[in-house]
């Protein structure tokens, strides 16, 4: 979750102070990346340290997962997998990263794509300065927003709502938030 709230603050961080364009999209995908992977990192840590961990997984999201730190690469992938897709089942913003992050990663989402998401960059003319320099001229920025079955989402809402949404779900499986170091959940 450190990794998550880091990457969220450089993306807000980026609003502030960097007019490049470029530069806030690369951190709305690192965000994307981030929640979305967290499911990766948090099975492999289930498997290898407390199996036991999925009675509570498996009640919360109402699915049958099996977690076995010995099982065969490809079962255990499978197994992840099918986390991840009953984790973007019941969180919509996790889902909505999981989208963004497998899209930006493979040119577009060809394994559970929803065809009702899109992200664009937008240039946004605040009337309220949005840098702590005073000042009397409205103030452009570059920002990003998620299209979503016909809602407008700015991508910072997304986001904080994944983060939150994995908070939700440690606290609902009795799990505190796992430390990430060097991609493995502690």
């Amino acid at each position: 979750m450190a990794k998550l709230h880091f990457e969220i603050d450089e993306f807000d961080r980026t609003r502030l102070i960097d007019p490049d364009s470029t530069i806030r999209s690369y951190r709305a995908l690192n965000v994307a990346w981030t929640a979305w992977h967290i499911h990766d990192w948090f099975w492999e840590w289930v498997c290898d340290n407390s199996p036991g961990t999925v009675m509570a997984i498996n009640a919360h999201l109402a699915t049958n997962l099996v977690a076995d730190a010995n099982a065969k690469t490809r079962t255990k992938r499978e197994a992840m997998a099918n986390f991840g897709d009953a984790v973007a089942s019941k969180y919509q913003d996790i889902a909505r990263c999981r989208t963004i992050a497998t899209a930006a990663k493979h040119s577009k989402a060809e394994s559970r794509p929803d065809p009702t998401l899109t992200t664009r960059g937008v240039f946004i003319l605040s009337l309220e300065p949005m840098r702590t320099l005073p000042l009397t001229d409205p103030v452009q920025y570059h920002d990003v927003r998620v299209f979503h079955a016909g809602q407008v989402v700015d991508a910072d809402r997304v986001f904080k709502g994944a983060a939150a949404s994995w908070g939700q779900f440690f606290k609902a499986v009795g799990v505190g938030y796992p430390k990430i170091v060097n991609n493995i959940a502690t």
